[in-house]
């Protein structure tokens, strides 16, 4: 399966409450999910059917009641294996913005667990029903998904605490290996983190290397060594890849024009942020808003 990479849009208002449930459903072979990333966490109770997830390149075929996470910022998409129309895989997705998971940069249990959970690599997880654990973890979907449902007072509170219940389970049950993640990673997982944050808040300016060099008292050349290690990224390639979401949340959401939103997310250049959009999603920003805009 080889389909456009889009960035999927938020099924919930920023300004709200970080965190969305609702139900799909897909038909036949000739429907699918194209490929995506989002720095949102998502969480699937696939009920039924016969599917194929692509998550990071990798396939995997799911024909059995299972829940799956697969991390923020994993590439993903998927397509139903049934040849006939009666028949449908179906679930509930829940997506989780990391920020509910997180509360300070520099609170020790956050880096010690949430971090090493957030920037694992060993995703996506999938528990079958047959897992000892998976009845536990479903109940705490379906409580999470009526909380949601009925906004009642603390609901809010009352679903971050139930998300930490779910991943601490997760934790527990050593689905996640955290032996392997020292407290030298922790700690530069902290120093990468104030990066990151610096590229959130400035990435519509005109920032460089040696700025993110420069926040952690290190030369250009080991930044950016250090910087791919335990990012996967080059600085650059991170930088225009966190400009390139927001260019699409302003192609979806916005009637400004392109060469406006090229500015908007921070690229300096109209022709260099047209050639970069068409590497990434195999379209022009123009295409991919008129396939994909919300009106």
């Amino acid at each position: 399966m080889r389909n456009t990479i889009l960035k999927e849009v938020h099924h919930y208002n920023k300004k709200d409450f970080l965190f969305s449930c609702y139900e799909y459903s897909i038909n036949k072979i000739k429907d699918y999910l194209p490929l995506h990333i989002h720095e949102e966490i998502e969480i699937i109770h696939f009920e039924k059917g016969n599917f194929l997830y692509e998550i990071n390149f990798n396939n995997y075929h799911i024909n059995q009641e299972s829940i799956i996470i697969i991390n923020s910022n994993c590439i993903h998409g998927g397509k139903s294996l049934h040849e006939v129309s009666s028949k449908t895989s179906s679930g509930t997705i829940l997506e989780v913005n990391p920020a509910i998971l997180e509360s300070s940069l520099n609170d020790y249990s956050t880096s010690k667990y949430i971090s090493f959970l957030l920037n694992n690599k060993n995703f996506p997880i999938i528990i079958s029903k047959e897992d000892l654990i998976f009845q536990s973890l479903l109940n705490f979907l379906n409580e999470c998904k009526s909380l949601f449902s009925e906004k009642k007072y603390l609901y809010e509170l009352k679903i971050k605490v139930k998300l930490m219940e779910f991943f601490m389970m997760i934790l527990e049950s050593n689905k996640i290996n955290y032996s392997n993640f020292s407290s030298k990673d922790i700690e530069n997982k902290k120093k990468i983190e104030k990066v990151i944050y610096f590229i959130h808040k400035n990435y519509k300016k005109n920032i460089s290397l040696k700025e993110g060099a420069n926040i952690l008292s290190l030369s250009d050349s080991y930044f950016s060594k250090y910087f791919k290690e335990y990012t996967g990224h080059k600085f650059i390639d991170y930088l225009n890849n966190y400009r390139l979401n927001e260019s699409v949340n302003l192609l979806v959401n916005s009637n400004i024009s392109i060469t406006e939103i090229c500015y908007e997310a921070g690229f300096q250049n109209l022709s260099y942020f047209i050639r970069k959009f068409k590497e990434n999603y195999k379209c022009s920003p123009s295409e991919y808003r008129r396939k994909f805009k919300v009106y």
